[in-house]
């Protein structure tokens, strides 16, 4: 067997090896990439079928691009939320409040729109015939 066959089955044999020990960490890190990309799916779907489906991925898209929300641990071992520069004392606050920013953002998307289906000529009357 020439030596490239040699290390060629070698390689192999590692890369097993490999695989048999760092087994879980590699299956946690492929479920959470497929998992994104299902979900990326499942949006793009509900967005082809749902009449309120591109509002979905506004929404999705504008909550990605919100910054999170931080958590302090005080010194007297009381937590604190920050987010955009507020402070809340629970987290159910501070979600809220960084849900009703990301849905105003999406919500602005749509008044650009409007103000600029507004600013277009009106529609053509229907014609009037008799039969």
């Amino acid at each position: 067997m020439p030596i490239t066959g040699l290390l060629f089955v070698l390689a192999v044999s590692i890369g097993l090896l490999l695989g048999l020990i760092f087994r879980a960490p590699l299956l946690r890190v492929w479920d959470r990439i497929t998992g994104e990309f299902e979900r990326e799916q499942e949006l793009q779907r509900l967005a082809q079928t749902s009449e309120h489906g591109h509002f979905f991925l506004t929404i999705a898209k504008y909550d990605r691009e919100m910054p999170p929300i931080d958590c302090y641990e005080e010194d007297d071992g009381s937590l604190t939320y920050v987010w955009d520069g507020q402070e809340f004392s629970n987290e159910e606050a501070a979600n809220f409040a960084r849900r009703t920013a990301v849905l105003a953002a999406a919500r602005a998307y749509y008044g650009d729109i409007d103000i600029w289906t507004k600013s277009l000529p009106p529609p053509p009357r229907p014609r009037y015939r008799k039969r």
